[in-house]
């Protein structure tokens, strides 16, 4: 049976966005092509003292975000790590769209083919 759960070392690692100290809209990336079965965890690492903090993970049909859909979502002021299962879309990015205190945060997605080993 395949297994549903991304196991780190065989995923491959994509930051959506690095580094950003206020509210940014990180590239779009691609998925690979040929199959959109993909499994796919993120994590949201918060350095710094942040007192409010909210990233949107968003996927859209076409790479330039025409009509983005929100497929995860974090509110919080630590570092957090999530799943998206069921939501198949060719781009995903992350929109940061609350940022405050002194601190920065580092957005990656984990993605490996359902069923991958």
């Amino acid at each position: 049976m395949a297994s549903s759960v991304i196991g780190i070392q065989d995923a491959t690692v994509v930051p959506l966005i690095s580094g950003k100290t206020a509210p940014a809209v990180g590239d779009p990336f691609a998925m690979p092509p040929g199959s959109r079965e993909y499994d796919i965890a993120w994590d949201a690492l918060l350095a710094g003292i942040i007192t409010a903090f909210v990233v949107n993970i968003e996927g859209s049909m076409d790479a330039a975000f025409t009509n983005p859909v929100v497929l995860d979502t974090y509110t919080g002021t630590t570092s957090k790590g999530q799943f998206i299962t069921g939501k198949l879309m060719p781009f995903i990015r992350a929109n940061i769209t609350s940022l405050t205190g002194g601190g920065n945060a580092l957005v990656r997605a984990y993605f490996r083919a359902r069923g991958g080993r």
